[in-house]
């Protein structure tokens, strides 16, 4: 069976990167795709130092539900993800998720 880039497949998992991205930060991140939700955002907890709960993230727009698998989402190796956080001090709101392009300062 021919695959399009590294997955890692084996009989049970199947490995693939993906892109978490907020602002003009991106984390490479290497998941199962049955990893939920949760999960994930355990692995993204000591790079953003941020608790999961303070953590959304997003596909094409639409929140990841916590218990759902990367699976469930439809994603798939080498997308990208969007990260937001919990704004300070504002209980259960958070930022609207925001991509920047790393160019997008540069002058036109």
């Amino acid at each position: 069976m021919a695959t399009e880039g590294y997955t890692g497949e084996d009989s049970t998992n199947k490995w693939v990167y993906i892109k978490v991205k907020r602002r003009k930060s991106t984390f490479f991140v290497h998941i199962d795709l049955s990893e939920t939700i949760s999960e994930v955002k355990a692995k993204l907890q000591e790079l953003v130092e941020k608790e999961p709960k303070e953590i959304k993230l997003y596909k094409d727009g639409t929140e990841l539900p916590d218990s759902s698998t990367l699976a469930e989402s439809k994603a798939e190796n080498g997308d990208t993800i969007a990260m937001a956080f919990a704004l300070p001090g504002e209980t259960g709101k958070f930022e609207e998720p925001d991509i920047t392009p790393h160019d997008a300062d540069l002058g036109n």
